[in-house]
Protein backbone atom coordinates (compact mmCIF):
# COMPACT_ATOMS: atom_id res chain seq x y z
CA UNK A 1 0.00 0.00 0.00
CA UNK A 2 1.36 3.59 -0.77
CA UNK A 3 2.23 5.98 1.90
CA UNK A 4 0.99 9.16 2.11
CA UNK A 5 3.57 12.05 2.78
CA UNK A 6 3.48 15.43 3.44
CA UNK A 7 6.47 17.62 5.40
CA UNK A 8 4.76 21.08 4.09
CA UNK A 9 7.83 21.75 1.92
CA UNK A 10 6.97 19.63 -1.55
CA UNK A 11 4.23 17.80 -3.17
CA UNK A 12 3.09 14.88 -1.24
CA UNK A 13 3.79 10.89 -2.45
CA UNK A 14 2.59 9.10 -3.73
CA UNK A 15 3.86 10.10 -7.42
CA UNK A 16 3.43 8.02 -10.14
CA UNK A 17 3.87 7.86 -14.09
CA UNK A 18 1.01 10.12 -15.38
CA UNK A 19 1.79 9.44 -19.13
CA UNK A 20 5.00 8.36 -20.96
CA UNK A 21 7.71 10.99 -20.22
CA UNK A 22 5.29 12.76 -17.48
CA UNK A 23 5.44 12.19 -13.62
CA UNK A 24 3.52 13.11 -10.60
CA UNK A 25 0.35 12.53 -8.61
CA UNK A 26 -3.17 11.84 -9.73
CA UNK A 27 -4.04 15.59 -9.87
CA UNK A 28 -0.34 17.21 -10.37
CA UNK A 29 2.53 16.99 -13.25
CA UNK A 30 5.70 17.28 -11.73
CA UNK A 31 8.56 16.56 -13.91
CA UNK A 32 8.99 15.37 -17.23
CA UNK A 33 11.65 12.84 -18.27
CA UNK A 34 13.26 13.26 -22.12
CA UNK A 35 15.19 10.72 -23.84
CA UNK A 36 19.29 11.44 -23.88
CA UNK A 37 19.36 9.23 -26.88
CA UNK A 38 17.15 7.64 -29.12
CA UNK A 39 16.27 4.59 -26.86
CA UNK A 40 13.26 5.71 -25.20
CA UNK A 41 13.69 2.54 -22.95
CA UNK A 42 16.24 5.30 -20.97
CA UNK A 43 13.21 7.68 -20.48
CA UNK A 44 10.59 5.48 -19.11
CA UNK A 45 13.58 3.49 -16.56
CA UNK A 46 14.48 7.60 -15.84
CA UNK A 47 10.79 7.72 -14.22
CA UNK A 48 10.30 4.77 -13.21
CA UNK A 49 13.32 5.31 -10.81
CA UNK A 50 12.38 8.74 -10.11
CA UNK A 51 8.97 7.46 -8.61
CA UNK A 52 10.53 4.65 -6.80
CA UNK A 53 12.75 6.83 -4.94
CA UNK A 54 10.42 9.79 -4.07
CA UNK A 55 7.58 6.90 -2.71
CA UNK A 56 10.30 5.29 -0.60
CA UNK A 57 11.06 8.37 0.67
CA UNK A 58 8.02 9.14 2.07
CA UNK A 59 8.18 10.52 5.08
CA UNK A 60 11.94 11.15 5.47
CA UNK A 61 12.66 15.16 6.43
CA UNK A 62 14.41 16.26 3.27
CA UNK A 63 17.43 17.06 5.83
CA UNK A 64 17.53 14.04 6.99
CA UNK A 65 18.32 12.63 2.99
CA UNK A 66 21.06 15.57 2.81
CA UNK A 67 22.82 14.25 5.40
CA UNK A 68 22.54 10.65 4.27
CA UNK A 69 23.94 12.00 0.79
CA UNK A 70 26.66 14.36 2.42
CA UNK A 71 25.75 17.60 0.55
CA UNK A 72 22.69 19.30 0.25
CA UNK A 73 20.60 18.68 -2.93
CA UNK A 74 20.33 22.16 -3.92
CA UNK A 75 22.99 25.26 -3.53
CA UNK A 76 20.12 27.89 -2.31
Amino acid sequence: MARKSFDGDHTPAPWKIRTPGSLGTTDLMIAMTYPSEPDERKCKENGRRIIACVNACAGIPTEILEQMWGRPASSE
